[in-house]
């Protein structure tokens, strides 16, 4: 990665990404609050994570062949202009306190996100061979951590201080400088089109799901753990609002929690793999602790009676998430033959998970007590530590059949 960052071109593109994030952070607590206030309800918690994914899906899935021939840059360009524009509208007319134009102005930024993501999974793919791939991949994964931890907490600050209208601007004003970082890298820097798989690797996903691989099973284990997350995310903010009746600054100081002690983690969980490299095996091996811890916790986590305990809980599931992320990671680019391709539908399988997760609390779950939220996410969540136990055990059962060993 540092390599890479010698080129004022990667810098330009890594820090519109990065900067533009960090508005995203300032968005969605600022949104998360407004929607809360105005309706009273934690079903509009959920749908506004809903209209985040939801465009995105749906513009791939129909418009594949248009933005498959668009060039990157121009995807970039027209992505972030519609989404600054939108923004923009949001922070003025949010004081009118109208759902009917909040929701629709939010279906206008998801879907000028929809354009910019495949862009950024291509571009990440183009300026990374075979062999470095997964650590760019990893450094990227780490600085939008960074970013999360310092836009969370500001975010929260933020809004306590200058109000929704204002931090919402500052989200505009993020678009739009990416948009001049985007607008000015060399010629020639991004060059070509995105392949069809990158702009919609959903389709990827289903051929994927349908083999029975290592990396099918890993793929599987991500979109069920995702689906109980969507739910989690969205109780997760029902509980800050509703049952410990805080405003969003405390929800932005939960997520900083959260990313100080998943970077802690990372960094002493990266300092572990320096010294001793996960192997195909002790991957699964750590992937399977780590995840049944983080389970754990999350229930815990949703049920938790006040606001430091919720904190503790917090950051004590964002650690062990950390390390079942890198874990899940490692193993799908060990198990994985096909040169990276499974991580755009890695990526794209996260956000369906978290989608679904988020209809099924706004539908069924949001008149329900966190205790029984936390009981559904842990049942969920627990489904994909099964797969992965059978599987772990099933290959231990082959090899001493065989003869062979343990992996």
């Amino acid at each position: 990665m540092s390599e890479l960052l010698k080129s004022k071109g990667v810098k330009a593109l890594l820090s519109g990404y990065l900067i533009s994030n960090i508005g995203s952070w300032f968005r969605m607590l600022a949104v998360m609050g407004l929607l809360y206030d105005i309706t009273g309800t934690t079903a509009s918690l959920g749908f506004s994570i809903i209209i985040r994914y939801l465009p995105k899906f749906l513009v791939n899935i129909f418009f594949i062949h248009h933005i498959s021939a668009i060039n990157k840059q121009t995807l970039l360009l027209s992505g972030s202009l519609l989404s600054c524009l939108s923004v923009l509208t949001l922070a003025v007319t949010s004081p009118l306190h109208s759902v009917a134009i909040i929701y629709p102005l939010l279906v206008l930024i998801s879907i000028g996100d929809s354009l910019i993501d495949p862009a950024r999974m291509s571009s990440v793919r183009q300026l990374s061979n075979k062999q470095n791939m997964g650590k760019n991949t990893a450094s990227f994964t780490i600085a939008r951590e960074l970013t999360m931890l310092f836009s969370a907490s500001t975010g929260g600050i933020l809004i306590s201080l200058i109000g929704t209208t204002y931090t919402l601007m500052l989200d505009g004003i993020s678009y739009f400088m990416a948009i001049l970082l985007f607008a000015f890298l060399p010629r020639g820097f991004l060059s070509g089109k995105i392949n069809q798989s990158e702009a919609n690797p959903l389709l990827l996903a289903f051929r994927m799901f349908t083999k029975k691989t290592k990396v099918s099973l890993l793929l599987r284990v991500c979109f069920v753990r995702q689906l109980g997350y969507g739910i989690a995310m969205v109780g997760f903010s029902a509980l800050v609002f509703r049952d410990l009746q805080l405003d969003a600054s405390w929800l932005g100081w939960a997520y900083s929690a959260g990313g100080a002690a998943a970077i802690l983690a990372g960094m002493s969980f990266r300092r572990k793999l320096k010294r001793s490299p996960l192997n195909p095996g002790s991957a699964l091996n750590t992937l399977t602790l780590a995840y049944i811890v983080s389970v754990v916790f999350m229930a815990t986590m949703l049920s938790a009676p006040s606001i430091m305990v919720f904190f503790i809980f917090v950051a004590l599931y964002d650690a062990s998430s950390i390390v079942t992320d890198i874990s899940l990671e490692t193993a799908l680019m060990l198990h994985s033959d096909e040169d990276g391709a499974a991580f755009p539908v890695f990526f794209a399988l996260e956000g369906v998970g978290i989608l679904l997760g988020a209809m099924l609390y706004s539908t069924f779950l949001h008149e329900q007590s966190q205790f029984t939220v936390s009981i559904i996410v842990t049942l969920i969540m627990a489904i994909s530590a099964i797969m992965l136990g059978l599987s772990r055990y099933s290959e231990k059962v082959k090899l001493s059949c065989s003869g062979t060993g343990s992996p």
